[in-house]
């Protein structure tokens, strides 16, 4: 039987949708039938004659495509793509009456992408939608049966649990909207090595770890209390890197009899593998390994530099012909190549570059100089972590911002081109605000605080790190020595809408694309 609810391989909670149970609906000024609702920590406006407090129903998150023949069954695309529509039929006569009020009212709102965007109504931000359950039971039968209840859970401290899913009965329901588009603006990767026949793999398996994703504040505020030490900085606009002095394959170059004799090896553990015996057999295992041990090596184990973009590696391959590194010409491999011989063996650092792409005048995003002089870059360091045989030491933010200071002022090629993460607040969670009450509704009030705190995290304002008039981004959020190394994100609404704005010209920079 096939789970009602789950998640995909690909599931990012940022892009997904969540069984939720509607709170208390506040008024919209200006409005007789809108009324605002706080949906798993962002604001969403309703019909007052459509959702009531107390409702369970779907939250959709912003900048989503939603499964097509969801909409289609639903009737929900909007007027001018109403041939996607069940309703088509019915539609189509009403406008043929001339009745274009009465065929408006029984369409829906969704381009033909699927779309859920932020907009705003009477001045209220909209983000994200709300979707009844009987909708899901149209599409999907096999929701006919299903307690909605047992999905609205609550920690110890009455918080609610989000239940998130991006799959429904095996069916892809909701995923991240990706614009039609060919990627515009600067190509930053430069010339990525293509994997070739004579391409020798440097990586151990296990050894290289990507940044983990940095998940929305909104939906985890459940996670926090009052008596935790946090770290808040600011949230810089630029793309991601990652550098590590790891343990990797060296290659060493063998000769043709030698390949010969391999390859002689691996068509006889290709022959053990054919036989109807399960390769797990005891015997075959035995035979399989006993063959790997008369392999001739063609590599050595030892600390190499590795770097990646957020979600590709840039070096894991090198040239058995060419026997030396491949060296990428991008602004990844800038920085790499800044921090060979400077990290500590075991050492891995994730940080922003921001600024120019070097030697040009196009920024690494859109009108975010970060300070820099036109054709300069920085890098911000914001996690850093150590490994040994055994175990992975995750630094604390503090740890990161000390270790960093050494890092520039041990090695002088550093200076002017690596900057500490800029920490906004340090302390007891409950201490950033003493005036907000900790015994009712504290994850909610604080969070809401959060949104509009101009003083101290410097919300909704312009960057001041930046020379050019641009809204922050947001900050970013950690529990030190947090058993799980993680992160929460809180954007400011200014900078979703110029992004949406972005997305909507089909701007979408490569760094966005990374993370979807």
């Amino acid at each position: 039987m096939k789970e009602l609810f789950s998640k995909s391989e690909t599931f990012k909670q940022e892009y997904s949708a969540t069984i939720v149970k509607v709170g208390t609906l506040k008024d919209i000024e200006n409005s007789d039938n809108l009324k605002q609702a706080v949906i798993d920590g962002f604001s969403v406006v309703v019909n007052k004659n459509d959702v009531h407090e107390g409702d369970i129903m779907i939250y959709c998150k912003n900048e989503t495509e939603l499964n097509r023949k969801f909409l289609s069954i639903n009737n929900m695309f909007e007027i001018g793509e109403r041939h996607l529509n069940a309703n088509f039929e019915e539609v189509e006569q009403l406008i043929a009456e001339d009745k274009k009020d009465e065929a408006k009212a029984i369409v829906g709102y969704f381009n033909k992408h699927g779309r859920v965007k932020m907009i705003k109504l009477r001045g209220c931000p909209s983000i994200g939608i709300l979707i009844h359950p009987t909708s899901l039971v149209k599409w999907n039968s096999d929701l006919s049966d299903v307690n909605w209840e047992d999905y609205i859970t609550c920690d110890e401290h009455g918080n609610f649990i989000p239940f998130d899913f991006d799959t429904v009965c095996g069916q892809l329901f909701i995923k991240a909207y990706i614009p039609k588009t060919t990627v515009k603006g600067p190509h930053l990767g430069g010339n990525r090595h293509k994997q070739s026949a004579d391409s020798f793999d440097r990586m151990i398996e296990g050894v290289w770890k990507f940044h983990y994703d940095t998940n929305q504040l909104n939906s985890n505020m459940w996670m926090f209390n009052p008596d935790q030490v946090v770290t808040i900085s600011c949230k810089m606009h630029g793309t991601s890197i990652i550098i590590g002095n790891v343990l990797t394959k060296k290659f060493l170059p063998t000769n043709s009899a030698k390949k010969w004799y391999n390859k002689r090896i691996e068509k006889k553990i290709k022959g053990v593998l054919k036989t109807k015996r399960s390769p797990y057999d005891k015997a075959n295992s035995n035979t399989i390994k006993n063959l790997e041990s008369h392999k001739i090596k063609d590599y050595t184990i030892g600390y190499n530099n590795i770097y990646s973009s957020r979600t590709v590696i840039k070096n894991q391959f090198i040239s058995k012909k060419e026997n030396r590194e491949y060296k990428d010409v991008d602004i990844w491999s800038e920085y790499n190549n800044l921090f060979k011989g400077i990290l500590p063996e075991g050492m891995t650092i994730y940080g922003e570059i921001v600024g120019y792409l070097t030697g040009c005048q196009t920024m690494v995003q859109k009108s975010y100089d970060y300070g820099c002089q036109p054709g300069e870059n920085k890098l911000m360091i914001y996690r850093i972590t150590q490994t040994t045989e055994d175990t992975t030491i995750e630094f604390n933010p503090l740890e990161v911002v000390s270790i960093t200071e050494k890092l520039i002022s041990t090695n002088k090629v550093l200076e002017g081109k690596v900057m500490c993460i800029p920490i906004l607040y340090h302390g007891r969670f409950g201490d950033l605000y003493p005036d907000v009450a900790t015994s009712d509704h504290w994850n909610e009030n604080i969070l809401e605080r959060m949104k509009t705190d101009t003083e101290i995290l410097g919300m909704e304002l312009d960057e001041p790190l930046c020379k050019t008039k641009v809204p922050r981004e947001g900050v970013c959020i950690r529990i030190d020595d947090d058993e799980i190394p993680e992160c929460f994100k809180l954007k400011c609404s200014k900078f979703l809408l110029k992004e949406q704005k972005e997305i909507d010209a089909g701007n979408v920079d490569m760094e966005m694309m990374g993370a979807y």
